[in-house]
């Protein structure tokens, strides 16, 4: 009797062990591919006043693709000024010259990131990315960038 008892006890511990790797299996697969489903690229589409920067200027419009990957502010076309006017505490510029290329605004503590971040995608497609204006912060100004 007792040898019948613990046979019994030792198939049980055999059994549970062989389940015990399926479960691990399955728990593995399981987390690799709800995982795959974070690391997907999302879709990103163009605005239509993007697509129209884009045909205008004959910009390349995975430029914008690349942009959106990091910044989701508006785009607009490359525009500077020498002189700015500020009125009712808002600035404006004073003629300004627009150029072939695309501006966006971005916080200061992004800013040298995306910088860094695009210009050797955007350098083999033959773009340059360049911080335009830098505010350091200053009243919660954002950055420019320009391409």
């Amino acid at each position: 009797m007792c040898i019948d008892l613990e046979l019994s006890r030792v198939f049980i511990k055999k059994k549970n062990m062989k389940k015990i790797p399926i479960i691990k299996t399955c728990i593995v697969l399981i987390l690799m591919t709800s995982c795959n489903s974070l690391t997907r690229n999302k879709v990103i589409t163009l605005t239509e006043n993007e697509k129209i920067f884009c045909d205008t200027l004959q910009i390349d419009s995975s430029i914008i693709h690349e942009i959106r990957r990091f910044n989701t502010n508006l785009i607009e076309p490359f525009h500077y000024s020498l002189s700015k006017t500020i009125e009712n505490g808002k600035e404006s510029e004073v003629d300004p010259i627009f150029l072939k290329g695309i501006v966006f605004k971005e916080q200061h503590s992004k800013s040298y990131d995306i910088v860094f971040n695009l210009k050797n995608e955007l350098k083999r497609k033959g773009y340059t990315i360049i911080l335009l204006e830098n505010n350091f912060n200053i009243g919660h100004q954002q950055d420019v960038i320009g391409v």
